[in-house]
């Protein structure tokens, strides 16, 4: 019988200027390819030195904090289980509380993705999707971007580094934990946003490919914008049909006052604003 080895690490945490960050620890054993939460480990969460929150991971290996830091570039997270102890360090990215939020999905939204590569490979060996690296970058400038992907987390250094090397803005990446939720999106999904709507009121937008994306997002009370070449423009309700990535940057252009404002947008997806297709009269 495989032996199974304990594993601890943290997502990328993200700071707001009134100093309230979320942080997110968690602890698994890992047996070949699964990876197991390890339920009530305490997780110390620290900045520069300080301890600025404490949690226990539920069942399934997390530990999340919401609390106030000092600001700073980084945080770490410490614990103890299966006799050992353990720290990792994490970026903190500072964030604008008067932004709207957009999650952005990876495999098939931005990266025509070989899995081969992806799982078993050396490096990411996917290629962009025309238009989006460019599209992405001028949203940055507006918008707080956020990638949900279902992607399993060890892929996460590959996935950072494929989106440094290809021009994406560099934000925070938020992937599933295992293969298995990589295989059950629809749930994965939904227990990610119902997590990360949680605190991040502002997360309005979500940008995907399939109608599992329409679905979550929708769910949410987001506005789902979908990439699909093989359909024509249009809406639904609050999912919108585009072909490329050039139509989703001219549908931004197109509603920009009402989707940069967080107020105006949450009117916009309750009917009381307009959202229109850039053709739309």
């Amino acid at each position: 019988m495989a032996c199974a080895s304990p594993h601890f690490d943290v997502d990328e945490g993200i700071r707001f200027e009134d100093g309230t960050a979320r942080l997110v620890a968690f602890s698994q054993k890992k047996t070949g390819w699964v990876l197991r939460g390890v339920s009530d480990v305490e997780v110390r969460f620290f900045v520069d030195g300080q301890e600025v929150a404490r949690s226990v991971t539920d069942e399934r290996g997390f530990a999340k904090a919401v609390t106030r830091v000092p600001a700073s570039e980084k945080f770490a997270a410490t614990a103890s289980f299966s006799n050992e102890s353990f720290r990792a360090d994490g970026r903190l990215v500072a964030w604008r509380s008067d932004r709207v939020i957009v999650g952005c999905d990876i495999d098939s939204t931005i990266s025509q993705t070989d899995l081969r590569a992806l799982f078993f490979g050396e490096l990411d060996l996917s290629t962009p999707i025309e238009g989006s690296a460019d599209a992405l970058n001028d949203l940055d400038r507006d918008f707080q971007i956020l990638y949900v992907t279902a992607r399993p987390r060890f892929t996460l250094p590959k996935t950072t580094r494929w989106l440094t090397e290809h021009g994406y803005p560099r934000e925070p990446v938020v992937t599933s934990l295992t293969v298995r939720d990589a295989l059950r999106q629809t749930g994965y999904k939904t227990r990610t946003l119902d997590s990360l709507r949680k605190h991040y009121q502002n997360l309005l937008i979500g940008i995907g490919n399939t109608a599992i994306d329409a679905d979550s997002y929708s769910a949410h009370g987001m506005l789902a914008l979908l990439v699909q070449p093989d359909r024509e423009p249009g809406r639904e309700g609050n999912v919108f049909h585009f072909q490329n990535w050039e139509q989703v940057a001219a549908f931004f252009r197109h509603n920009a006052e009402v989707l940069r404002d967080p107020a105006r947008l949450r009117a916009a997806l309750a009917g009381g604003e307009p959202l229109l297709l850039p053709d739309a009269s």
